[in-house]
């Protein structure tokens, strides 16, 4: 029994583990090989294999990833109303000015 093995029930029990009531249910209970709840009960559970999918983080040298790359979206072109006027910085700060301006004027 290796520390990584897992095991799961092979059927429904009540049972109680250090004073506390456990419910074990059928396919569902899975635990570690050396858990309390195995011991004396080794017949009610069986090993189970565990396949876990492993992928490379990164490709070696001049390996390309077997995934291909996302395809970038469609630009969207915007209605009418959504368009925003775009200004450059010295365009932006004359328009501040004229602004400023037309405001002092009419308060003469």
């Amino acid at each position: 029994m290796a520390s990584s093995d897992i095991y799961v029930a092979k059927q429904s029990f009540a049972t109680e583990l250090d004073g506390v009531p456990i419910i074990v249910n059928r396919g569902a209970t899975r635990v570690r090989a050396g858990h309390p709840l195995l011991k004396g009960r080794e017949d009610l559970f069986e090993l189970i294999t565990v396949q876990y999918d492993i992928e490379k983080a990164t490709a070696a040298p001049g390996e390309r990833r077997a995934a291909p790359a996302p395809e970038a979206a469609a630009p969207v072109e915007a209605t009418a109303t959504e368009r925003v006027e775009v200004k450059t910085e010295p365009e932006a700060k004359a328009e501040v000015k004229i602004e400023a301006a037309a405001k002092e004027d009419k308060s003469k």
